[in-house]
């Protein structure tokens, strides 16, 4: 591939998946249950020019990239890649090692993380949200993608025509780095302690390794907490309706949204659906 032969391993890159289900009505967000990569939107700011591009490899009704001359070359790059920028980083990491795509020493940067770090108030977490408050060269005006997705009654990305999969999946990966270089450089700006972030970023690393390779569990025990925990949480609901009221139910956001208004106790938390608790 022309793009990676013009990346260059250590810089930050983006490399964001595309997923493709087995069943062309159902979102492939599971990679467990043989759902794969439909394509790879790869990103990099260099000195002088940002690069972008999209690797179709598993699109429904087009024409795409011969599969193992992509990921061959990916494979290739990820075990020299040094620093490593995605939203939710996990998800394509797991995606991608369904492919043979391993990032061995790489750096994880995962900008959903860095932004609860950066404001923990943040009502949103969701790229779209992020970049048009903190982005100011990669923003996206609409989504076509869902609308593609709306109008041909398809919950797959691996069914949406490659142009308009590649203009939205391309624009993503730059406005993920553009964000990781705001985010960071605000922090710092700010006097923010850095320590915690560092720490964020090992951890990732455990918390994937931790789930692919899997954990050994101790049933019997896992059985007996899990009972243990339900006659707490019933003692719990027991004492919160005696502060609340008998017909107070805990798992209503209403319920709780009404308790705490009337008692003038409100939320930071804001959503588009309304306040959160």
């Amino acid at each position: 591939m022309s793009f990676l032969k013009e990346s260059l391993p250590d810089l930050p890159i983006c490399i964001d998946v595309e997923t493709i289900s087995c069943d062309d009505g159902a979102p492939a967000f599971e990679w467990h249950k043989g759902h794969r990569v439909s394509g790879f939107a790869i990103a990099q700011w260099q000195k002088d020019k940002h690069l972008s591009c999209y690797l179709p490899i598993r699109h429904r009704t087009e024409s795409v990239y011969q599969y193992d001359d992509v990921v061959g070359e990916l494979r290739e790059f990820a075990n020299q890649t040094t620093r490593l920028i995605n939203h939710n980083i996990k998800f394509d990491l797991h995606f991608m090692r369904m492919d043979g795509i391993e990032f061995p020493i790489a750096e994880l940067i995962d900008t959903m993380v860095l932004a609860r770090l950066y404001n923990c108030t943040i009502p949103e977490l969701n790229l779209d949200y992020l970049s048009k408050k903190f982005c100011k060269q990669y923003q996206k005006e609409g989504d076509p993608v869902k609308d593609w997705l709306e109008e041909n009654k398809s919950m797959d990305y691996g069914a949406v025509p490659i142009p308009i999969m590649s203009r939205y999946a391309q624009l993503d990966s730059l406005s993920t780095i553009e964000l990781a270089y705001t985010l960071g450089h605000r922090m710092q700006a700010e006097g923010y302690d850095m320590r915690p972030w560092e720490v964020e970023k090992k951890l990732t690393r455990v918390l994937y390794d931790s789930e692919a390779s899997g954990v050994d569990i101790d049933k019997k025990y896992l059985l007996k907490k899990s009972y243990d925990l339900l006659k707490v949480q019933a003692q719990c609901v027991e004492r919160l309706q005696e502060i609340c009221g008998e017909d107070f139910d805990p798992g209503s956001d209403l319920h709780k949204r009404q308790y705490f208004h009337s008692n003038n106790i409100h939320t930071t938390n804001l959503t588009k659906g309304g306040p959160i608790w």
